[in-house]
């Protein structure tokens, strides 16, 4: 197993650890850190997935053509995420409310369906 699978895991164990202190108070986080991991999230989640449809086959040419692209695409939503994690919570915007819960909402979307969808395959 490749040892970016327990960087990730690892990652996942502390970010529930975070939750934990936060739903009993003993720290406060702003939105817009929540609003940049849970972009962080997506981003990851989407190159696990692309990772998964970049294995399923690859036999004749066209397929690895494409192949190409979904890695790129891979490795772009692996930038991504640590962009999230390590600059967006930086950057001089505005983080409204709405934002924040959309970017949640759209987090946990987006990952039941990928592990919904891995699961038809």
């Amino acid at each position: 197993m490749p040892l970016s699978r327990y960087f990730a895991f690892i990652i996942g164990v502390n970010v529930c650890l975070l939750s934990i202190l936060r739903f009993f108070n003993w720290i406060q986080i702003d939105s817009k850190f929540i609003s940049s991991y849970s972009i962080a999230a997506l981003f990851l989640v989407l190159a696990d997935a692309g990772e998964y449809l970049n294995n399923v086959e690859k036999t004749d040419q066209r397929k690895k053509i494409n192949s190409k692209v979904k890695r790129l695409i891979t490795v772009a939503c692996y930038f991504l995420g640590g962009f999230s994690i390590m600059i967006l919570p930086h950057m001089p915007n505005v983080w409204e409310a709405a934002f924040n819960d959309f970017v949640v909402l759209a987090s946990i979307g987006m990952s039941i369906m990928i592990i919904g969808y891995r699961g038809l395959r």
